[in-house]
């Protein structure tokens, strides 16, 4: 399953030190099925002209640690590591995370068995598909009732919910889905809040006191 790292930052700053611990813990990390998370990465930031702008690679991100240093400072960041269920689906940019809109950045992690959505969605690939889903309910509803709605709507019309996470930055908050039936250890998001700092992450860093968020728990930061 792909991971995810969300940044929130009260200051402008460069984010290696965090990009390294996020590639580390990609190289690490294997799924419960023994999957990598290889299959290329991407990163949004917000610029100083208030628009997300997107990097992306086919490579895996723990390749590609000396491209970090070239990072912008900026106040927010999502990094995404892919890891595809499907080998036809690799080395495809469009599919690579983050999705971003005018407003919004978006990043996902799930293991989803059997949707059959009664309503037809645009997108490719499933993580497309969600994201659409997710600006759909954006148009008319703010971000947490949005995310519940979606976790609401996917649990309804799927066989089963392993795991289904999703991460969105609106340019003034990060907010995150966490939900799942089992394994916790793997699949739930963990969280770390200082008065300055706000981290959302698919897996603990060590360089920070991260706290695991329950199944079903709607963050706002």
């Amino acid at each position: 399953m792909c991971r995810f790292l969300m940044v929130k930052s009260n200051f402008d700053f460069q984010p290696v030190e965090l990009a390294l611990a996020f590639s580390e813990m990609c190289r690490k990390s294997s799924s419960l099925e023994g999957d990598w998370q290889g299959d290329g990465w991407g990163l949004a930031y917000l610029a100083d002209d208030s628009n997300w702008v997107v990097k992306k690679s086919t490579k895996p991100v723990w390749e590609e640690k000396a491209t970090f240093k070239s990072f912008p400072a900026s106040r927010f960041f999502l990094f995404h590591a892919r890891s595809s269920s499907f080998p036809e689906q690799r080395n495809c940019l469009d599919y690579n995370q983050p999705f971003c809109s005018e407003s919004y950045s978006f990043v996902f992690n799930g293991f989803i068995k059997g949707i059959c959505l009664p309503f037809p969605v645009k997108g490719e690939i499933g993580s497309q598909k969600i994201w659409n889903m997710l600006q759909g309910y954006l148009k008319s509803e703010p971000p947490e009732e949005a995310l519940g709605r979606l976790k609401e709507t996917i649990i309804k019309h799927s066989r089963g919910v392993q795991a289904l996470n999703v991460g969105l930055a609106d340019k003034q908050n990060i907010y995150a889905l966490c939900y799942y039936s089992s394994h916790p250890e793997y699949y739930a998001l963990w969280s770390f809040e200082s008065p300055s700092l706000k981290l959302i992450s698919s897996e603990p860093l060590p360089i920070y006191d991260f706290k695991p968020l329950a199944s079903g728990a709607i963050l706002n930061l």
